[in-house]
């Protein structure tokens, strides 16, 4: 039997136990294809919404800002992400294409329950695979300057990331060219 552990080998185990508890956590993380007008995609839009409106200085209007269930985000137009975990949502991504090789990253949302597990950055390269996969060489990133949680991830090759700046409500935030 090991003699106990003494303070600093108990500080890393628990260390340890997190990192594995999150590493669980994600693993049990499905990211699918949805219709946007199923109870489970609606339950991330309204989320999503109301997140918005408390964070964005002007509030968040899904009629002018574009609503998950707008026509945009659903084929042949675009298409909808939804994160599930034990078959509950947990989070969510758009994408729009737009045509001419351009498409359009939007409403990526992870419930708080799963943030810092990197499920934003997941959402994020499985959009931009799709958009590829679609013939895109152009992604942009629809966001607000008021986020403080941007997308800390390298992009993938062949793949440059930009930002511009607006005033409006959202803006484009990165644009990709591979």
């Amino acid at each position: 039997m090991p003699a106990p552990l003494d303070p600093q080998q108990r500080e890393r185990l628990v260390a340890a136990m997190g990192e594995v508890e999150r590493l669980l956590l994600a693993s049990q993380v499905r990211v699918a294809e949805a219709d946007p007008l199923t109870p489970a995609a609606q339950f991330c839009a309204r989320e999503y919404y109301a997140e918005s409106a408390s964070r964005f200085a002007t509030g968040f209007d899904p009629a002018v800002g574009g609503a998950v269930a707008d026509s945009s985000i659903t084929p042949p137009r675009g298409l909808l992400l939804l994160a599930t975990r034990r078959g509950e949502p947990v989070g969510c991504g758009a994408l729009t294409l737009h045509g001419r090789g351009l498409a359009e990253i939007k409403r990526v949302w992870a419930s708080p329950s799963v943030r810092g597990l990197g499920l934003g950055r997941r959402l994020l390269r499985e959009l931009e695979s799709r958009a590829a996969a679609h013939g895109c060489r152009r992604v942009q990133l629809d966001t607000n300057g008021s986020l403080t949680r941007r997308s800390r991830c390298t992009a993938p090759p062949g793949i440059t990331r930009s930002c511009r700046t607006t005033t409006t409500p959202t803006r484009s935030c990165g644009s990709r060219n591979p």
